[in-house]
């Protein structure tokens, strides 16, 4: 993602010539990479569970939240990615931006329904706790973070939408601010609230079986 914001920044301002094979790459790297992102709130959220809470409160068995939502991700990733390079052809641009528009809407929504999960499992605990011990425990921060990077994310959502709603000719595509406050600066401040607030330092049990090897996510 960074590689495509630099691409981005030298076309923009001049120090990079214009190629059709450039500007795909720079547009997905953009498009796509942040559903990587998502993915960390994802096991987040299914490790609190866990280690902490109790899989009885949340709706969807922990430890296949960050499986079922990453799937999610990777076929709206591919809508994407396919609409993206439609996007760069004269002749299929309208086509290649309703499609990266139906990945971003089905992303956006998918998003929304796993913070549901996250809410839900956050009342469960809350009304089967005693009073007195209501968000005392140190876990009940690395929820906070996770709402506090969801609204950002969710921002950038918004902001994307809105933009491929409009067309190519819209205003947010033309102002090129729009681009870097509503898309780089919430997914970097969505990222780096866990740099302060490592979810480890909160979580006090290890849970081996929850563990998602890295393999396993990029072999789905």
């Amino acid at each position: 993602m960074a590689i495509g914001y630099f691409v981005r920044f030298a076309e923009t301002y001049g120090s990079l010539d214009d190629s059709l094979g450039i500007y795909i790459i720079m547009d997905l790297l953009i498009l796509c990479a942040p559903a990587t992102f998502l993915a960390f709130n994802y096991i987040v959220y299914g490790r609190t569970i866990v280690q902490c809470i109790g899989r009885e409160h949340s709706i969807i068995r922990p430890e296949r939240v960050a499986r079922i939502f990453v799937i999610s991700d990777i076929s709206t990733f591919f809508l994407q990615a396919s609409g993206g390079g439609l996007t760069a052809m004269n002749s299929l641009a309208k086509l290649g931006n309703d499609i990266v528009l139906v990945g971003l809407i089905l992303q956006a929504l998918s998003y929304v329904f796993f913070i549901f999960v996250a809410v839900r499992a956050h009342r469960s605990v809350v009304r089967s706790s005693p009073r007195s011990s209501v968000h005392k425990e140190a876990w009940w921060r690395v929820l906070w973070v996770l709402y506090f990077s969801s609204i950002f994310v969710l921002i950038r959502c918004i902001y994307r939408i809105v933009e491929f709603a409009q067309g190519y000719d819209g205003y947010l595509v033309t102002h090129e601010v729009y681009f870097y406050c509503l898309d780089a600066l919430p997914l970097l401040i969505a990222i780096s609230v866990y740099i302060p607030f490592w979810p480890s330092k909160y979580l006090s049990r290890a849970s081996a079986d929850y563990m998602i090897p890295l393999g396993s996510i990029a072999s789905m």
